[in-house]
């Protein structure tokens, strides 16, 4: 892929030291990119229950995942992250500039914050930051947390525990195991709120 090179003596705006043209390009950049991916990732959860009832759901994970260029635990955390959202909901929110990050760290917090994941990017699109833009990933962390942003141990754990939580559908449990694990990772959950 050959790159368009652009001189540093473009116009700048106040705002940015960096010239204006190289920043939009890199901004469509990423955002092409965003938005391939996402097209990537609906399509393989298309086609996962097919191949989950095939039994050749980690076959597939694995040759999808080295098409893209990544790990299958990527893929999976990936998958993840993009749930059952339908599409026209992440292609907004890909418009309007959250990512990938913004997402799945969206899904970690919500329930500290004690919303749905949802809404919670919603927010972080529609309210943005003081500048109007979405938020970015810190300011999403800050927004949901509030007052418990000071205490980043909490976080990691949180994020710990939503990893764990993941563990029955990837392992694929019995539903008589699942029970016992949801049990225990509630109980544990406890000493955390």
């Amino acid at each position: 892929m050959m790159l368009e090179t652009i001189p540093f003596a473009t116009v700048q705006t106040a705002q940015s030291m960096l010239p204006t043209f190289q920043l939009e390009l890199v901004r469509s950049r990423a955002q092409s990119g965003e938005f391939a991916e996402l097209e990537s990732l609906l399509w393989f959860r298309e086609n996962v229950d097919d191949w989950r009832k095939e039994k050749v759901l980690m076959q597939a994970y694995k040759e999808y995942a080295e098409a893209m260029m990544i790990s299958s635990d990527t893929l999976r955390r990936k998958m993840a992250a993009i749930r059952a959202y339908p599409p026209e909901k992440l292609v907004y929110w890909i418009s309007k500039g959250a990512g990938f990050e913004l997402i799945e760290t969206a899904n970690t917090l919500a329930e500290l914050a004690k919303k749905e994941p949802m809404q919670l990017i919603d927010e972080a699109v529609e309210l943005g930051n003081e500048n109007g833009k979405t938020m970015t990933v810190d300011e999403l962390t800050a927004f949901a947390l509030g007052e418990q942003k000071r205490d980043p141990a909490l976080f990691r754990v949180n994020t710990l525990l939503s990893r764990l939580a993941r563990f029955p559908e990837l392992l694929k449990w019995d539903n008589d195991k699942r029970a016992k694990f949801t049990v225990w990772l509630d109980a544990g959950r406890e000493f955390f709120s």
